[in-house]
């Protein structure tokens, strides 16, 4: 009897060891539940493609979705589903959204914090292996991406985004017209676009613009006019927004190279509503005249500042218009660090609601890593044409002669801390325009947007 007692006690310890996988062969990884991506402007057919390979090389992923929304309900739904609580894994950010909102992602870092957590509190003895290396570190993420990308999806020594492409603002002209002048060069600082817009502008006997020089000076009909206006005030050295007092320095005075404190905040007014001003030497445009685009398309405006995106809309209803795109002019004798364009541009990050299942962070971070990586970030910018954001990809395209001037633009494009892209936008577009039609002068407009902005960064004390 003690002899089949011992057999049993025995027998039985073995079954736990099987049980519990003890000194046996490591268990494969659990499968993870699906992974919805949520997205704006990539087509599915491009992404399911990216989807496709990466689940063929990681077995251990059940399912991969992309959802595509419209630019105008993109935002509203997002918010409803963090409210629900039922929000996608990952999502596309807006380069802006990410200092405001980290409450809402998950860093890279904190993904595999969470994963190591998970292993360290597991059951049995066979567990699988914790993550000591981080997928990606902050010097590789430097040494890969652009710039402007690491300073706005790099925040308190986390990673939190993966930006496949970088839009900046740049100057189209229209090369028939330069032709017809005999003006061989786009202008390369706003000093010679003045001069160049003079000789462009054409007006009948009565003092009405038929062919305008440059769509600036209001805002209404000037597609990215507060963009624009920004990035004016960025040139002349004023820094907009000081984050860690959350403190607006848009009507502030700067020091200039010369040792001179200017207000150049109203600087960048004065000359911008300058190009609308019909007592001025530069006047070329009003609020009367078509979008800057349109009139562009109708070959009856010589120059306009805008994104890639516009590249599209031009070759789509004016195809046989011939236009070239160059780098965005400087201010004459300004220091290397103010010689800048402005960025707009977008990054998928990993959503805090896929926080809910234990190992999701994870593999969502290693999708957007993959995501990320050298080749499959050019194939996507060959396929949508536009800027990459790593640098790598930047030096293939800058040659390339739709989007090169673009490309090589994103290793100089400077973003600020916005507290609400979209408030903002409106602020400035209003004052602009009130400029425009003398209802202030840039004095008050800058006073207010200053003001107006200020008010956004108090809220964010509270």
């Amino acid at each position: 009897m003690a002899k089949k007692t011992k057999i049993i006690l025995y027998l039985s310890f073995f079954l736990i060891l099987f049980v519990c996988g003890c000194g046996l062969k490591q268990k494969p990884p659990a499968e993870v539940e699906p992974i919805e991506i949520w997205g704006i402007w990539d087509d599915s057919d491009l992404m399911k493609e990216f989807i496709h390979e990466y689940e063929r090389q990681n077995p251990q992923i059940s399912k991969i979705s992309y959802r595509k929304f419209t630019p105008e309900e993109y935002e509203e739904e997002l918010i409803k589903a963090f409210a629900n609580q039922q929000g996608p894994d990952i999502f596309l950010a807006h380069h802006t959204w990410t200092q405001k909102n980290l409450n809402l992602m998950i860093s890279l870092q904190e993904a595999q914090t969470i994963y190591n957590n998970t292993i360290d509190n597991m059951g049995g003895c066979s567990k699988p292996p914790k993550i000591e290396e981080p997928l990606i570190s902050q010097r590789q993420y430097k040494e890969a991406f652009s710039s402007v990308v690491y300073k706005d999806f790099v925040k308190n020594g986390q990673i939190y985004g993966i930006p496949l492409a970088v839009d900046t603002l740049a100057l189209y002209y229209n090369q028939d017209l330069f032709n017809e002048q005999a003006i061989a060069y786009a202008p390369n600082t706003w000093e010679d676009l003045e001069k160049v817009s003079r000789l462009m502008t054409k007006k009948d006997e009565f003092g009405n613009i038929n062919q305008s020089g440059i769509s600036l000076g209001t805002s209404r009909n000037v597609n990215r006019a507060g963009d624009i206006l920004i990035m004016l005030m960025m040139q002349k050295g004023n820094e907009i927004v000081d984050f860690d007092k959350l403190r607006s320095n848009i009507n502030s005075k700067v020091k200039q190279p010369n040792g001179n404190l200017e207000n150049v905040g109203v600087e960048a007014m004065e000359f911008y509503s300058s190009f609308a001003d019909a007592t001025d030497p530069n006047y070329t445009w009003n609020s009367r005249m078509h979008n800057s685009i349109d009139l562009f398309q109708e070959g009856r405006l010589a120059m306009m500042i805008n994104y890639t995106f516009a590249l599209e809309t031009i070759r789509a209803k004016s195809p046989r218009l011939n236009f070239s795109v160059a780098e965005i002019p400087q201010f004459k004798n300004s220091p290397p660090e103010n010689r800048i364009t402005y960025p707009n541009y977008w990054g998928y990050v990993v959503s805090r609601s896929s926080a809910m299942v234990r190992n999701k962070p994870l593999e969502a971070w290693k999708f957007l890593k993959y995501l990320g990586q050298k080749e499959q970030s050019l194939k996507y910018t060959q396929a949508t044409q536009r800027p990459g954001a790593r640098k790598d990809v930047i030096e293939i395209q800058k040659n390339d002669p739709e989007i090169g001037i673009f490309a090589q633009q994103v290793l100089k494009a400077k973003s600020w801390f916005q507290p609400n892209e979209k408030k903002i936008d409106n602020i400035l577009n209003n004052n602009i325009q009130d400029v425009a039609l003398n209802r202030k002068t840039p004095e008050q407009a800058v006073e207010e947007i200053d003001t107006k902005i200020q008010i956004l960064l108090n809220e964010m004390k509270n």
